[in-house]
């Protein structure tokens, strides 16, 4: 990260983070999504993926649910024992490892942090009264969810609807026709804005949301979400990677 001066546009500093406030600025944007997107009573967690943001995600989910268990899949066994035994310690709650129908049949909430190029998630697998936040498709060549979860769930949200067309998981849906070109899907932050206005009573059997995008902006944050998780609650727990 770079500051420059307001008055002269010089530059001031340089922050050599090695990505470290991009992965927790991830994933706060994916706890904003389950904040306002998923059941209030969700208690099991689902995550897919192994790496730094599948650990981050949970603990940020975490800040939002009272999270009892997670399941955690990963392609390579050893990569996903690993990671339950770390959230697990660092948590303090229940996190063992499963095929991606456990953690389908097992979570409330379920959060993809992979860079696969194959669909991992399908419409069948979805229960009534699950969320899933797909993290890991920020490339035309990635994909996290099959063409047919998007009509599958009750609502689907994107952060950016222009970049979920071209490279979300819009993009594979609008090829496979499930999807209309020009359909006109809720962004994060309209749909944060009517539940905060409405504070509503019932929420959606099944939803979907794309937050590939927010990890590249500032999630919009509503007046009175003092709840939320920021950046600041997760870095305090966190040293960040020095520079070499």
């Amino acid at each position: 990260m770079i500051l420059f001066a307001a008055r002269t546009g010089m530059v001031e500093a340089i922050h050599l983070d090695n990505g470290y406030l991009t992965d927790i600025r991830t994933a706060a944007a994916g706890a904003v999504a389950a904040k306002w997107l998923s059941r209030p009573e969700s208690r099991v967690a689902g995550i897919l993926g192994t790496g730094t943001q599948a650990r981050l995600q949970l603990e940020a989910l975490a800040l939002v649910r009272d999270i009892h268990e997670a399941v955690i899949w990963g392609r390579d066994p050893k990569n996903a024992r690993q990671c339950a035994d770390d959230c697990q310690q660092k948590l303090g709650i229940d996190v063992r490892t499963g095929t991606i129908d456990d953690v389908m049949a097992a979570a409330d909430i379920v959060v993809t942090t992979t860079p696969s190029q194959i669909p991992l998630i399908h419409g069948a697998q979805l229960r009534r009264g699950q969320h899933v936040t797909a993290m890991g498709t920020d490339a035309v060549y990635k994909t996290e969810i099959a063409p047919d979860v998007i009509p599958a769930a009750s609502r689907f949200i994107c952060d950016s609807l222009a970049q979920c067309r071209r490279q979300g998981e819009l993009r594979p849906a609008i090829a496979a026709r499930t999807v209309a070109t020009d359909g006109q899907l809720a962004v994060v932050g309209t749909r944060i804005s009517r539940v905060s206005c409405t504070r509503r009573q019932s929420r959606p059997s099944r939803s979907a949301c794309n937050c590939a995008a927010v990890s590249r902006t500032t999630p919009s944050v509503m007046p009175g979400q003092q709840n939320l998780p920021s950046s600041s609650r997760l870095a305090n727990k966190h040293t960040p990677v020095p520079s070499k």
